[in-house]
């Protein structure tokens, strides 16, 4: 797939994925330690009935590499000013993860920029009191992330899934390789104040002001949101409560899957995405 690149008034240069052509565009936003990859499996058959723009946030994919501040609301303000760059009005934004916490952000900041969500599996969506946070920092650190074992990087990817399938090997792979970057420092930077970010803002109680079309993605077997270890409730719970504080909001939970819904489940994800951008 083509990849294109565009520099921002800031400075940082923004790797992307752009297909089709529609009056509709679609910004895909991937998650914690991803990229724009993370879409691969959807834009060939979404951008047939819209514009589907795939992109790597700062230090990560082919993204400008820096210290940069990698917060929530910096990313945020990363892609608005993308979306001012090339002239985009009225987007609908596809947030995977942490993607999908950036993008509930960016509709609550920026309103009238944003026609409408997609969110898979949304970070943000867990309060965590200031205990859990400081278990979870001392366990997920710059340290931990740069030396992570081959082993542990496969068990990570594996671990977005409910059945692991081949089209995702390159994850694992990608991933590994990713060690021998010179700027691999900045990624497990990245990684680590965005992770701390997440924590530390949770979006909940603010979901009541978003006045946008949401379709909200689950999959059943989610192993990661919600934290298992320290918040033990049923997926189904957590994503009831977050669809029914939206005002316009379709919950569609996924059978037989994990975390990365829209790459091991395309089929469902594509064709509820579908529907979806035909009514708004």
């Amino acid at each position: 797939m083509k990849e294109l690149k565009v520099k921002l008034q800031s400075g940082i240069e923004i790797s992307y994925f752009d297909k089709g052509i529609s009056d509709k565009t679609i910004i895909c936003i991937h998650g914690l330690g991803s990229n724009k990859k993370a879409f691969l499996r959807n834009i060939d058959e979404l951008s047939q009935h819209a514009r589907i723009i795939a992109i790597d946030l700062p230090n990560y994919g082919n993204s400008s590499k820096g210290d940069y501040p990698s917060t929530l609301r910096f990313f945020s303000d990363i892609v608005i000013e993308f979306v001012q760059t090339l002239n985009l009005n009225d987007v609908i934004l596809c947030g995977h993860s942490m993607g999908g916490q950036i993008a509930i952000l960016t509709a609550l900041n920026y309103p009238k920029l944003i026609a409408a969500l997609i969110l898979a599996a949304p970070a943000g969506l867990e309060k965590f009191t200031s205990d859990e946070i400081k278990r979870l920092e001392k366990i997920f650190t710059f340290d931990s992330i740069k030396n992570m074992s081959d082993e542990q990087i496969k068990f990570n990817v594996k671990l977005n899934f409910y059945n692991f399938p081949p089209e995702a090997e390159f994850m694992i792979t990608d991933r590994i390789e990713l060690r021998n970057d010179p700027s691999f420092d900045f990624y497990c930077l990245t990684v680590e104040r965005a992770f701390q970010d997440i924590l530390r803002n949770s979006l909940p109680d603010s979901l009541q002001y978003i006045n946008q079309p949401t379709l909200l993605f689950f999959g059943k077997q989610d192993a990661l949101i919600p934290n298992k270890a320290l918040h033990p409730i049923l997926v189904e719970k957590l994503a009831n409560e977050a669809c029914n504080r939206l005002k316009k909001c379709k919950l569609v939970l996924v059978e037989n899957c994990g975390h990365f819904i829209q790459f091991e489940k395309p089929d469902i994800f594509n064709k509820e995405v579908l529907d979806f951008i035909k009514v708004i």
